[in-house]
């Protein structure tokens, strides 16, 4: 069996969607990815529906 690499994630980016629908979602995966990715920079990337 092949020796996989070890790779380092640099940082990770959340696509959260706009509108007031989606307030709880969003928050919901700010916390996943802060306690999963407590190392890396989070950025968060916006996105209107309309």
């Amino acid at each position: 069996m092949r020796e996989v690499p070890k790779c380092r994630i640099e940082s990770v980016y959340l696509v959260l969607l706009a509108g007031e629908d989606n307030q709880e979602d969003n928050l919901k995966l700010i916390q996943f990815a802060q306690h999963n990715f407590k190392a890396q920079p989070i950025k968060a990337v916006g996105i209107s529906a309309e």
